[in-house]
């Protein structure tokens, strides 16, 4: 890894490495607002480098299906912005900042990593510590420290700060990991491939301590998913299946009391929030209230009576874009899966693509936008698509860089 840095250009080399520190901050950032500020000085200052030095192939990005549909979303979410109920221009402003804020990352992501899959590789490697050391040291200051025990929600510090977000986070890693022990099963050493299922245990294992049933139904149907389409033999598979089922059916036994406490947590309001979100979306059907408008609900149910917290990214679509938003972000999902089929040989691309399809089931039942709140399923959601994006430009033979010698 330091080798591949030490060829580097001086500049590119802290792009990197700044962009690296940044991203495995979402796992070890004390405060969100530490990674926040560390993104301004970061991404921010060297997309703006990137931008007057004229380092970026612009010409490359319209080659890419997914970009383009990523841009028409991002592009009604500013135009709304316009006629959304948000008073004043400071409130305003901070949301053409979470709109800028997405053209930077993709700028020194798309920059830095160029279709260079050794590059991808070191960030997804450096990712994947930044998650272990972050789920030891959480774990133990939640239940050694702070005194929690087993039927408390477990979250992080930072960016994890959320029983949803943390779970978020742990259930992408957990797939990651997955799906390279998998691939590069027969060239491990013994060692490694201890290393790596001991990882994807204790990732899934902290999303399970969440008690978030989305995040935990949906990395356990894409494991399995995972494993069926690996190129391990079918009697391993069938193994790994039977061995995996029969472990889940002793903990629902073991666990059904509690199971059945929790099952009704939280249902039912969600079904309230949606049925009054989308009465609220019916006063503006086709173009929305507006980019990150606050447009609470009138529900008979007290408890959520005035809630604006949508718990659905498609809601969120709805509700600020109106069908039009919905149908982009419906587009844009449909393109990117659509780009990664065409691309399937690529591991990369398969792993990057497993990540997206995870962040999309999560938004189904919680978040509120894919673009409005620059937080943990914002990353998973942004940084496959871009990675998606990359290879899709580097297909047709195209740089992203102005300055590489691949530049047509």
């Amino acid at each position: 890894m330091l080798n591949r840095l030490k060829s580097f250009p001086a500049a590119e080399k802290t792009i990197f490495v700044l962009m690296n520190i940044w991203l495995a901050g979402f796992f070890l950032s004390p405060t969100g607002k530490q990674h926040y500020q560390f993104f301004i000085l970061s991404i921010v200052l060297s997309a703006f480098w990137l931008i007057f030095a004229q380092k970026i192939n612009y010409r490359s990005l319209l080659n890419s299906k997914v970009l383009m549909s990523a841009s028409f979303y991002a592009l009604l979410f500013l135009i709304s912005i316009a006629w959304s109920n948000d008073l004043g221009f400071s409130a305003k402003f901070k949301d053409i900042k979470t709109f800028l804020y997405l053209i930077f990352f993709a700028l020194v992501f798309l920059y830095v990593i160029n279709g260079q899959s050794k590059r991808m590789i070191t960030v997804v490697n450096i990712l994947i510590v930044a998650a272990v050391i972050s789920l030891l040291i959480n774990l133990f200051v939640f239940y050694a420290i702070n005194g929690e025990d087993m039927s408390a929600r477990f979250f992080g510090m930072g960016r994890l700060w959320n029983p949803l977000w943390a779970a978020a986070m742990y259930g992408a890693t957990a797939l990651t990991i997955l799906a390279i022990l998998l691939d590069k099963f027969n060239q491990f050493k013994p060692v490694f491939r201890g290393m790596f299922l001991l990882a994807y245990v204790l990732m899934l294992g902290a999303v399970v301590l969440t008690q978030s049933r989305t995040p935990i139904a949906a990395t356990i149907m894409l494991s399995l998913f995972i494993v069926m389409v690996s190129q391990q033999s079918l009697k391993i598979k069938i193994s790994v299946i039977l061995t995996s089922g029969i472990i889940g059916v002793i903990t629902l036994l073991y666990s059904l009391p509690f199971i059945q406490e929790q099952m009704g947590r939280g249902q039912s309001y969600r079904l309230d929030l949606w049925f009054g979100f989308i009465e609220r979306a019916k006063e503006h059907l086709f173009l929305g209230h507006g980019g990150g408008s606050n447009v609470p609900i009138s529900s008979p149910v007290d408890y959520v009576d005035g809630w604006y917290h949508y718990h659905s990214t498609y809601v969120a679509s709805l509700v600020e874009m109106g069908l039009a938003g919905l149908f982009l972000h419906l587009l844009l999902i449909v393109t990117t899966l659509s780009a990664a089929w065409k691309m399937r040989n690529i591991f990369i691309v398969k792993v990057a693509a497993i990540v997206f399809i995870y962040t999309c089931i999560l938004g189904i039942t919680f978040g509120h936008g894919i673009l409005t709140r620059m937080n943990s399923q914002w990353l998973i959601f942004w940084m496959p698509l871009l990675v998606i994006a990359i290879y899709e430009i580097s297909s047709n033979k195209m740089s992203v860089r102005n300055d590489s010698p691949d530049v047509q």
